[in-house]
């Protein structure tokens, strides 16, 4: 009893900060709101803005919404982003807006009602042919299944950024560096299908939202919404052929004969719009490299040299110091995709760091030194989203953002580089609704240009410090603004050129808005400039290859007036026949006001969602003892807030008459070292109830590609067996797994290095079990002198005995009344020899590379649970084998690796003889 109690008042704990947050509740006839009480504003506007534009929304399902959706709207995370998931059916919305790279514009709540709500359409639209097989069989799990195999996660995406594109006058599909790579690759190295659907080793490949958009609007432009119906109508009936046998009945063609006809439509019409372009005369400064390699910042120092974000597919982030003769020198890491601000000698920036769970998150200012490299956090558990810097560093502006959603300008005074004081200097709060992006510090340091989203579009707003006043250079338009930098006489930023990336220079005029003036233009995209002296150097998407930086002189003749630039339009451009998330629907909107009621998590923690019927026993510690012969429900139940799973599982035992059929398969990795395929005794009538409660806690720090993450998983599993000859049992387990990890480059689907231990303290007193199970694995992966290396060492202490003779690393061991020490070292490493980056193997396997392995085993055992003695000889075994790297053609991301080969056991605890050696393993790409 005590040990139940611990758990559970660790659990409680770990949520105390979610349950001590006030939740509210809004119903309306489609959907229900679930907030802290402070957005109930926010939760207002959102019922609102769902309701009224729920045609709009919902359009890919003409019926209407199948159920009444939950959406959460978070605050205590600093993540921007939007979910919409099933098993529970349930949408999240972070309210921190997504400001930074100008890959959204204007009002964040407009984007995620279109997108999100986009999403919901799409789950209750496959909800036709034999859907509710797959509901009676495992619950909104099962219906999450049908989903899946009904459509495309390209088509699933690609149809939200068409929505949100197509029903306002913003959406990514507007912003030229969301497909700047898809262009790219189009006008220049063209792509198969399966290439671009699956990614490639290769080459860098933009993601399936931005093939998606581009298929799904082709479709939609040249065949109609009936393609569409018909396809998910297929879809649905026929799991995972089904889509694209639609799309030929509707088309006459396949999806891959869509896509290349797709191509070529889209490479004739963007060859047209390129020539039209002005050009500038600029030079190349660092041209492309072989990796695929990007800019976030770029800063040319007074020594020449230059001061770049530079990130490639192998490597993430880094700042790094070019000189003038072209050596380069690595200063240290940063993280992948955040806001950072540059000077000669310093660099500072915003790193996310996790909270307890996926509800919780932080995100602090850092410094780094440039000369060497130290970094320094300068905020703990802040809530930054954004940072700007004067351009000799002596001051510092830090976006804030509240949790009533509440953006602040913060302006920190810097006595030395990377002291921040306890106090901002100035401090700025906007009106609610407003978001500063992005900031520039004028060269007397009095004012601030300032890039503000708000509902009305992306303007540039001009903040004077002294007398806190506002001015507007730039008002507010549908299309992103980004990188304001101050210079003498003129503000430089850069805006889309009527879907092309171009630099402007906007010259204040005394008597009226400034006038501007194009100074430079790129094929893809531009994504950070610097000035130094007459020279404008610039980081610009000019190949499929990756990104370059280059300069252009600033001089009156090679100005050309903004007025004088052709018009000229994106496409695709998709737009339906009203825009309701425009501006004007937008302000003018009718809001109805709708009750609100309190809204208790653990009143709602039971929420029964998905169920999972198997032949066999979960709970039971020899799962093969009771194949084929128990029958068992769980019972899945999750808190719409996420907050804790519980499973809720009973099993039942039939009596059988006989014991029979010895079951052994001899290899190492699946750990099936059982004795018995039907176990009972004969009249034996066995039932066990067991409830088990599950609570992730996560931290760590940095986002995407080098980012640290550790989970801890404590569970607790108790409940109740009962049979006729043993009488009634209360099993009690505790588990605590803790999970330390550091992702790799995009192209690496495993860890670079993790550290993986679970504690187990079982008590079972069926069959006299062990009332100790103790396992903790470490796994470690060497990127450095190793990069192919792997090291495993596990520990158990269980009533059995391991088979040592032959297996001194297998999962499985053989039922004994002593209970045993085990210890086991594992050791391999892999050698690539074919790298094919994507070869069919037969529908719908591909292939992505293939290489060498070698294994070393040794393994300990004492006959207590204790560690055993190391001075004695190991049971050793090694191995060879080959491990294939393959995918599922049309699933994204997804990698499992295949090794086969056979592994010796050596004497004198083997026999030598030959075994099968057989592992797979499963990884996600993140490019």
């Amino acid at each position: 009893m005590k040990r139940w109690i611990g758990a559970l008042a660790g659990m409680l704990v770990c949520l105390g900060g979610v349950w001590a947050t006030d939740w509210k509740s809004i119903t309306t006839p489609h959907f229900e709101i679930i907030f802290p009480a402070e957005l109930e504003k926010d939760a207002q506007y959102t019922a609102n803005l769902l309701e009224h534009h729920l045609e709009d929304i919902l359009g890919i399902r003409p019926e209407g919404p199948a159920r009444r959706w939950p959406v959460v709207l978070w605050n205590t995370t600093m993540t921007a982003n939007g979910s919409v998931g099933i098993a529970p059916a349930v949408s999240y919305w972070y309210e921190v807006p997504y400001v930074y790279g100008g890959q959204f514009a204007g009002e964040w709540y407009s984007l995620l009602a279109v997108h999100e709500g986009r999403h919901m359409a799409q789950v209750d639209a496959a909800r036709q042919g034999p859907w509710w097989l797959y509901y009676l069989l495992g619950g909104e799990a099962g219906e999450a299944l049908h989903t899946g195999l009904t459509l495309p996660m390209w088509f699933m995406e690609g149809d939200a950024v068409w929505a949100e594109t197509a029903y306002s006058d913003r959406g990514r599909g507007r912003v030229p560096g969301f497909a700047s790579q898809f262009r790219a690759l189009t006008l220049e190295h063209p792509l198969s299908y399966h290439r671009m659907v699956n990614r490639s080793y290769k080459v860098y490949t933009p993601t399936h939202y931005v093939l998606g958009y581009h298929l799904v609007s082709y479709i939609r432009e040249t065949y109609g919404e009936e393609a569409i119906q018909e396809a998910i109508r297929w879809g649905s009936i026929l799991p995972y052929v089904g889509f694209d046998i639609g799309l030929r009945r509707a088309t006459g063609k396949g999806v891959k004969g869509l896509y290349n006809e797709m191509l070529s439509h889209y490479r004739d019409l963007w060859k047209e719009e390129l020539a039209t372009i002005p050009q500038f005369p600029s030079r190349t400064v660092v041209p492309e490299e072989a990796d695929f390699t990007w800019y976030a910042a770029v800063r040319a120092r007074r020594d020449g040299s230059l001061l770049l974000a530079r990130a490639t597919l192998e490597e993430g982030m880094r700042l790094v110091v070019r000189s003038a003769e072209g050596e380069k020198r690595t200063v240290g890491e940063i993280p992948f995709r955040e806001p950072v601000a540059l000077s000669d000698t310093s660099a500072y920036w915003v790193e996310y760091s996790p909270g307890q769970g996926a509800w919780e998150g932080w995100a602090d200012l850092w410094y780094m030194d440039i000369a060497t490299g130290t970094k320094r956090r300068l905020t703990t558990r802040g809530r930054y989203y954004g940072v700007g810097l004067s351009d000799d560093g002596t001051v510092l502006v830090g976006l804030w953002f509240s949790r009533s959603r509440d953006a602040q300008l913060q302006v920190f005074l810097l006595d030395r580089p990377g002291s921040l004081p306890p106090a901002p200097f100035f401090s700025y709060t906007f009106p609610h609704g407003e978001v500063p992006s992005e900031v520039a510090v004028s060269p007397d340091k009095e004012t601030l240009a300032v890039v503000v989203h708000s509902p009305a579009g992306v303007s540039l707003q001009l903040l004077h410090i002294p007398t806190a006043t506002r001015t507007t250079l730039i008002p507010p338009q549908p299309l992103p603004l980004t990188c304001p930098l101050y210079r003498a006489e003129a503000l430089y930023f850069i805006a889309p050129l009527h879907g092309y990336p171009a630099i402007y220079a906007a010259f204040p005029q005394p008597d009226g808005p400034p006038r501007l003036f194009l100074t430079a233009t790129a094929p893809y995209d531009i994504t950070a400039l610097s000035i130094a002296g007459d020279t404008l150097y610039y980081a610009a998407h000019t190949s499929w290859r990756g990104h370059s930086i280059q300069a252009v002189a600033l001089t009156p003749s090679s100005r050309l007036p903004a007025e004088e630039a052709p018009h000229i339009p994106l496409a695709p451009t998709p737009q339906a026949p009203s825009t309701p998330f425009a501006t004007t629907a937008l302000i003018h909107m009718e809001q109805t006001t709708y009750p609100v009621k309190d809204y208790s998590v653990l009143g709602h923690l039971l929420n029964i969602h998905s169920w999972l019927i198997l032949p066999l026993d979960l709970a039971h510690p020899h799962p093969e003892e009771t194949l084929f012969n128990t029958a068992s429900l769980t019972l899945f139940s999750t808190d719409l807030l996420g907050t804790a799973d519980l499973a809720l599982s009973a099993a039942y035992t039939f009596p059988t008459r006989t014991a029979h059929g010895v079951w052994t398969f001899d290899t190492t990795y699946l750990g099936l070292a059982g004795e018995y395929l039907l176990e009972g005794v004969p009249g034996t009538l066995t039932t066990t109830h067991l409830a088990t409660a599950r609570l992730p806690i996560q931290g760590g720090h940095g986002t995407g590609l080098n980012a640290t993450r550790w989970v801890l998983r404590p569970a607790l599993t108790a409940g109740i067996t009962t049979s006729p000859e043993e009488g009634t049992h209360y099993p009690v387990e505790e588990t605590l797994s803790f999970v330390f990890s550091r992702t790799g480059g995009p192209r690496d689907p495993i860890p670079l290095w993790g550290l993986t231990a679970e504690l187990s303290h079982l008590h079972h007193p069926l069959q006299g079990q062990a009332p100790y199970l103790l396992s903790e694995t470490l796994e470690l992966r060497t990127p450095g002198l190793l990069p192919h290396a792997g090291l495993t060492i596990e520990a158990h202490a269980a009533q059995g005995t391991h088979d040592l003779d032959g297996e001194p690393f297998a999962l499985g061991y053989r039922p004994d009344e002593d209970t045993q020490g085990i210890l086991s070292i594992t050791s391999t490493y892999t050698v690539p020899f074919l790298s094919p980056d994507l070869a069919p193997l037969g529908s719908p396997i591909y292939l992505r590379r293939m290489r060498l392995a070698g294994i070393y085993s040794a393994g300990w055992q004492a006959p207590a649970p204790r560690l055993p003695d190391l001075t004695t000889p190991p049971a050793q075994s090694a191995g060879c084998g080959l491990v294939t790297d393959m995918g599922l053609f049309d699933i994204p991301s997804l990698v499992f690796s295949l090794t086969t080969g056979l592994y010796w056991p050596f004497p004198p605890h083997g026999d030598g003889r030959p075994r099968l050696w057989l592992d797979v393993d499963l990884g996600f790409l993140l490019m």
